[in-house]
């Protein structure tokens, strides 16, 4: 019983059903981060902090400050060059490369 129980509480959660306007305070409430992290848990809510300009705000500054931390941990100085020094034959022609990062546009959605 003990270790069906966490399951059985998280499926009959739920959240009470509050006007947009008390859920725009508590949000406001969130730090950048963690309002990013409600935003992409919850479709409710990542409505709510498209609809509010202040939390749209916000979640735009932590959207680029997270893209910001992406492109850092691959920055020009950490790319990784090949060399196959035995590549004849057939595959020659693709004896050196560099892998290059490439940057798309996210949303806050993750993709599953």
């Amino acid at each position: 019983m003990f270790k069906t129980l966490p399951f059985v509480a998280a499926n009959e959660f739920a959240l009470p059903n509050l006007p947009v306007e008390i859920w725009v305070i508590i949000l406001r409430c969130l730090d950048p981060r963690s309002l990013l992290t409600a935003a992409r848990s919850f479709e409710l809510w990542e409505r709510i902090t498209r609809g509010d300009r202040v939390l749209r705000k916000t979640l735009k500054k932590q959207l680029q400050l997270e893209k910001l931390r992406r492109r850092e941990m691959l920055n020009q100085g950490l790319l990784i060059p090949i060399n196959r020094k035995a590549s004849g034959g057939l595959f020659g022609s693709n004896a050196n490369k560099i892998l290059r990062p490439q940057y798309k546009h996210h949303n806050t959605r993750r993709k599953k």
